[in-house]
């Protein structure tokens, strides 16, 4: 299985769009900043996006509907 940063390294380099989940509490907040940061740092094309809410239904729901990007990042803990 490859790793994240490998799979987020290959997007980026295929200038590929990176769409950030995150929750939206402290900790949330703060991851999704620092994953902005480092995609910002590498030039990629990204948007970050944190919600009060997340499950199965409101990630597939925001994949499905709310971004073309090609890939999907979910930070939360599981």
């Amino acid at each position: 299985m490859k790793e994240a940063s490998g799979i987020i390294k290959e997007a980026v380099e295929e200038e590929k769009s990176i769409f950030v989940i995150s929750h939206i509490d402290a900790d949330g907040i703060a991851s999704a900043g620092i994953m902005g940061r480092a995609l910002h740092a590498l030039g990629a094309r990204y948007s970050v996006r944190c919600i009060s809410y997340i499950d199965t239904v409101s990630y597939t729901h925001l994949r499905a509907h709310e971004t073309e990007a090609d890939l999907v990042c979910r930070l939360l803990l599981e």
